[in-house]
């Protein structure tokens, strides 16, 4: 129970040492339009750079589904390892497969857009590399403009499609809004 003789606001300071070093310092006008102009950059070109380098197999992946289509044989596969931070140990599949368009033929290591690693264990791996043997007959996805172009898997990896998509509209969404608190910041900055 408080004792009622002790007033229940004093003028005097907190004995708290820790509130002082607590105290944040407030940035000027000059360095919040820094940053904002800094979130603009880094939203705009981190999605920029997703769209280019990542964009481009996603949309290939979606307009494979409609591609021609013809039979082809591996001709060599190989299996690249890497050790994952968690101590996953992911594989990546590298074929190298021969397909004819029109009585033209054509070489091409594509598997799907985007190529990606995959994961799992040793029985896992095993049917996975045993699908893409040397001789086998895979039905290949030719873009019929450029049969150069092709696919063993049509359609995009929906993984990677929807991560590194909304990533891309994440960084976008940033650097939007960092845009358009330029005003106000540039307004805060000449009113001191």
């Amino acid at each position: 129970m408080p004792d009622p003789s002790m007033p229940l606001y004093s003028n005097q300071p907190l004995n708290r040492p820790f509130t002082e070093k607590v105290m944040l310092k407030r940035r000027t006008p000059a360095e919040n339009l820094q940053r904002t102009i800094i979130g603009v950059l880094v939203g705009f070109g981190f999605s920029g750079a997703l769209a280019y380098g990542v964009g481009k197999d996603i949309w290939l992946g979606f307009a494979s589904s409609t591609w021609s289509q013809t039979e082809g044989v591996i001709k060599t596969r190989n299996v690249e390892h890497s050790l994952t931070n968690q101590g996953r140990k992911d594989f990546s599949i590298n074929v190298l497969y021969t397909y004819t368009v029109d009585g033209k033929q054509y070489e091409n290591k594509r598997i799907r857009f985007p190529e990606s690693w995959d994961s799992g264990d040793a029985a896992y791996e095993k049917k996975q590399t045993d699908h893409y043997a040397p001789g086998s007959k895979h039905t290949v996805y030719y873009y019929p403009s450029n049969p150069a172009q092709s696919c063993l898997i049509k359609g995009p990896s929906y993984f990677y499609a929807f991560v590194l998509g909304g990533l891309g509209v994440l960084f976008f969404l940033v650097g939007t809004i960092c845009l358009l608190s330029i005003p106000f910041a540039l307004k805060r900055l000449s009113t001191g």
